[in-house]
């Protein structure tokens, strides 16, 4: 029996967020399988090393510099690919922020760029794909990005936590509306735990004063995922889920499981919010 993974050889991938972490390592990977992979991040520098890194082998990088949260990009984007290409097999909304912060000391700034960036640039890459991978009638997969915070809560990371909310309730529509029409497209939610990335380092932190509380929450976070899996396995796991056309990508299972459980019994007794203990 043929693997699933072998009918991305040849095919157009998309992968915004491809400058960095868990984006460039599922460019990379969709290269190494032969598929023309379309690398899109707002950082030209960071592009040009992705585009080095990828230069052996089979498949083909394309470099490709927009801002997820312009509509109006994405839409030049979505026509420019589909114009040389035909067909998207493989679209990955992987582009995102972190921040952190109390609520309350967090610059309605901030919370509008983490939205825009984490919601608007998933929805921007449906709106802009979808119609056109409908109308050639093939066969996709779309990977939106989530996280665990998707699945419950934590302090101090509550305008990240609503945007990964948003993310896994964006996937699970989209899932359910695409099934209801019929179309051959599937939609994979990733909720990655630790994984040793940059994007907390990446982040700034509000808080009172001197943002000390903040800044000692992203220290902690940032060396817990120094600790966690690597991009390059995150991404192998994403384009195994997308062939089989899995709904579900998780990293961590057990952690995965334990904050589910945790959520569930919070629901179900209608307890008081509290941060899952792991």
């Amino acid at each position: 029996m043929a693997d699933p993974i072998d009918a991305f050889a040849g095919e157009t991938a998309v992968v915004t967020g491809a400058g960095s972490g868990i984006g460039r390592a599922t460019a990379l990977r969709a290269k190494a399988l032969g598929m023309h992979v379309v690398a899109v991040d707002r950082d030209a520098g960071r592009l040009a090393d992705v585009v080095a890194a990828g230069d052996d082998g089979p498949g083909s990088l394309t470099p490709h510099t927009a801002d997820v949260t312009d509509a109006a990009a994405v839409d030049a984007l979505a026509g420019d690919v589909f114009a040389q290409h035909g067909h998207v097999r493989l679209l990955v909304n992987n582009a995102g922020v972190e921040s952190a912060g109390l609520l309350w000391d967090t610059p309605s700034e901030e919370v509008e760029r983490v939205l825009r960036v984490n919601v608007l640039g998933v929805h921007h890459g449906i709106r802009a794909f979808v119609p056109r991978m409908l109308a050639t009638g093939r066969p996709a997969a779309i990977v939106n990005l989530a996280s665990l915070a998707a699945l419950t809560a934590y302090p101090y990371q509550g305008v990240y936590v609503v945007s990964k909310h948003a993310v896994q309730a964006l996937s699970e529509v989209l899932a359910m509306e695409l099934a209801a029409t019929g179309a051959p497209i599937t939609v994979s939610s990733v909720i990655p735990g630790g994984v040793a990335t940059r994007i907390l380092l990446d982040a700034p932190a509000f808080d009172e004063p001197g943002g000390h509380t903040a800044h000692a929450a992203l220290r902690e976070l940032q060396d817990s995922i120094a600790e966690g899996i690597g991009p390059d396995e995150v991404a192998e796991r994403i384009v195994q889920a997308a062939a089989r056309g899995d709904f579900w990508v998780v990293t961590h299972p057990e952690m995965t499981q334990a904050i589910v459980a945790h959520r569930a019994a919070t629901l179900k007794d209608l307890k008081p919010p509290a941060p899952p203990a792991l």
